[in-house]
C-alpha cells in the first residue's frame, strides 16, 4: 500500500483557486493511470491524499512504484489561461504481511511512513520501518473502542 499526498497543494487553492486545485487533482489522477499497471488499484481518499494498491509487489518494488509516482506527478500542469503549477508529492509504502495484514493496519502504518516522508524535506518515498509500526498501531489501539467489561454478578 502505498500513501502519498500532494506537497505544496495548498499554493495552488491559495493563489489559483479551487477550480485549479481540482484540476491539479484530476490531472494528478491521470498521471497516475498512466504511470501505473493496470492493475494497481488508485484511489482518492480526500483533498489531495491519494492511495495506490500494488498486489503482489515485493518491498523493493514497491518503493520503485513509489518513485514512479513522484516522477509522474511533480511535473508542471498547465492550467487554464496558460497558468503552470508545481506540486511535488511524499510517498509512505507499507507492504503485507510484513506491516500489517488488515486494510486499516496498513494504512495506518504507511500515513506514518509519509509523516516521515514529509519530515525528511517531501518529495521523497518512505519505507515503514519498525518506529512507523509501533507509532501508527498505538493510534490505532488509542482509537479502538474499550472491550465490553462482564459486570455481571460473580
Amino acid at each position: 500500500m502505498l500513501f502519498f499526498d500532494l506537497d505544496n497543494f495548498k499554493p495552488v487553492n491559495d493563489t489559483y483557486g479551487h477550480a485549479a486545485g481540482d484540476q491539479v487533482l484530476m490531472l494528478a489522477a491521470e498521471r497516475l493511470r498512466r504511470a501505473l499497471p493496470e492493475t494497481d488499484v488508485i484511489a482518492r481518499l480526500g483533498g489531495d491524499e491519494f492511495v495506490v494498491l500494488a498486489n503482489g509487489v515485493t518491498a523493493e518494488q514497491a518503493l520503485a512504484v513509489g518513485q514512479r509516482i513522484i516522477q509522474a506527478v511533480t511535473m508542471p500542469y498547465r492550467l487554464a489561461d496558460g497558468v503552470f503549477a508545481k506540486v511535488g508529492v511524499s510517498v509512505g509504502v507499507a507492504v503485507s504481511p510484513e506491516h500489517g495484514t488488515e486494510a486499516e493496519e496498513l494504512l495506518a502504518v504507511a500515513d506514518a511512513a509519509l509523516y516521515e516522508a514529509k519530515s525528511a524535506g517531501k518529495a521523497q518515498c518512505r519505507m515503514a520501518s519498525v518506529t512507523t509500526n509501533v507509532a501508527a498501531l498505538r493510534r490505532l489501539t488509542k482509537q479502538a473502542p474499550a472491550p465490553a467489561r462482564n459486570r455481571g454478578a460473580a
